[in-house]
């Protein structure tokens, strides 16, 4: 998709920081402006065979509470629009992943080989709280002790590029 080509080319030029690490070792505060209510801890399955690594990129510049989710599509922007950083990253694939989101945003799963190729296709998720809510009404969510669990895994790595967004 549009979005994964102009993302990559972006890449190259973003640190290579990990924005949950960072949160979880406490160098870097959870924004109150766009804090989940319960963090979400999101299960991933790959669907093209196990990736070298999984990338979790938070597009920053990207509205993930458009009323009209883009028209399934996003508008056309340049890397300092989509203002990527690299929110996780798993140098070693598993058949099962998962990563705790403490923030809403727009965020980006890219699945690769050893030498950066595309291992299945991007998604997309609008993680806010229509998403969670979503989710929760159709059985992939459960709240516990304080923690959105996904009872279903998210599929990433696809057949086709996915874009999931609940506004």
């Amino acid at each position: 998709m549009r979005y994964t080509l102009i993302l990559l080319a972006a890449i190259s030029t973003t640190s290579f920081g990990q924005t949950l690490n960072d949160i979880l070792e406490g160098s870097r505060e959870v924004n109150p402006a766009t804090a989940m209510a319960t963090p979400v801890m999101q299960m991933m399955v790959p669907q093209n065979g196990t990736p070298d690594e999984v990338m979790i990129w938070k597009l920053n510049g990207i509205n993930h509470n458009d009323t009209e989710c883009f028209h399934d599509q996003l508008p056309a922007m340049s890397a300092e629009e989509i203002q990527p950083e690299l929110y996780a990253y798993y140098p070693q694939g598993r058949d099962t992943m998962e990563v705790i989101i403490f923030e809403e945003g727009a965020y980006l799963i890219l699945c690769t080989d050893r030498d950066g190729n595309s291992v299945g296709e991007s998604t997309l998720i609008m993680m806010n709280a229509n998403f969670v809510d979503n989710g929760i009404n159709t059985g992939y969510y459960e709240q516990l002790g304080g923690v959105t669990n996904s009872i279903k895994p998210l599929r990433i790595g696809r057949d086709q590029p996915e874009f999931v967004c609940f506004n």
